[in-house]
């Protein structure tokens, strides 16, 4: 019951597979062996944590406002729109919630590592980091139990030569802006 049969192409890109990390900033995390789970919960809510911090929600824009005869929206509509975003919008489950999450526990089937994915590319890892370690030299307490090592990667790709040509001139020009390449 506890096995699962895999057959050859029954994989699927998963949102939570190490493939879906491309091109998104990641913390690769050490931790005992199997406490993989348990890592992975603390991490998720620290840097989720850290991302509201740091990153404070945008006001969403209303509709601009228009003259009470030509547009009236009932209170029921209202209500209905209010619940709607609540739950993370139409298709609860689908694609809205899962954007709505700010950091995923990335699937790595290795024992004492676990990956940690940002969910928008603007979220920058190592100022997270920056923001963790700060809280945790003021509080002067842990605030993890399971995670020994934290490392902090900007962005992931593939090791190809079309990946490595597209990512090294962003990296450079957005962390060396003066560095013009030949």
């Amino acid at each position: 019951r506890g096995w699962k049969k895999w057959t050859e192409g029954a994989r699927k890109f998963q949102a939570n597979d190490i493939a879906s990390c491309r091109g998104h900033g990641i913390f690769l995390a050490t931790c005992q062996s199997a406490r993989e789970r348990e890592a992975s919960r603390e991490l998720v809510t620290l840097i989720t944590d850290a991302i509201e911090y740091l990153y404070p929600a945008e006001p969403i824009d209303e509709e601009p406002a228009v003259a009470e005869e030509e547009h009236s929206v009932s209170v029921e509509e209202m209500i209905r729109r209010e619940v709607e975003a609540a739950k993370g919008g139409p298709n609860k489950g689908g694609e809205n919630n899962a954007l709505a999450q700010k950091a995923v526990s990335i699937a790595t089937d290795i024992k004492g590592i676990v990956i940690i994915k940002l969910m928008r590319k603007a979220f920058c890892p190592v100022q997270i980091l920056s923001h963790i370690m700060r809280r945790i030299e003021k509080e002067r307490a842990p605030l993890t139990r399971y995670v020994v090592r934290l490392i902090p990667l900007q962005t992931t790709f593939f090791p190809k030569e079309e990946d490595l040509a597209e990512n090294i001139p962003y990296l450079l020009h957005r962390h060396l802006p003066g560095i013009e390449l030949p």
